[in-house]
């Protein structure tokens, strides 16, 4: 069992960390996500020019979207399956609703969370 979590952020070229941050293993990685956002991406966005913020499924959060939307700033992330909306339209879509991405993968994008489109 994890004694500690690192949070961290890196820049997307090199890769270097910009933010980190060491947790208690029993930090709610939602909310640690969310207090990032709100207390420390807007001085990396400014001092970064970054236009995306990519996250794992932690990310995906009404509070986290919310305040990324009223930042101007984007991201991907993946839409955790316990979400009652999303397994209801992974279970009811057709192969052919899919787009082709390359290399035999496909996807669909529909987004309407939190009252962000």
């Amino acid at each position: 069992m994890n004694q500690v979590v690192l949070e961290l952020i890196c820049e997307n070229i090199a890769g270097i960390p910009v933010y980190m941050q060491a947790m208690s293993s029993n930090t709610n990685d939602q909310k640690a996500f969310s207090d990032v956002i709100l207390h420390h991406v807007p001085s990396l966005k400014s001092a970064q020019q970054s236009c995306y913020f990519i996250g794992d499924a932690a990310l995906y959060t009404a509070e986290s979207i919310l305040a990324l939307h009223q930042q101007e700033q984007l991201l991907v992330t993946r839409v955790p399956m316990m979400l009652k909306n999303l397994k209801y339209a992974v279970s009811s879509l057709k192969t052919d609703q899919l787009d082709a991405l390359g290399e035999g993968y496909s996807y669909r994008f529909e987004a309407d969370y939190a009252d962000v489109l």
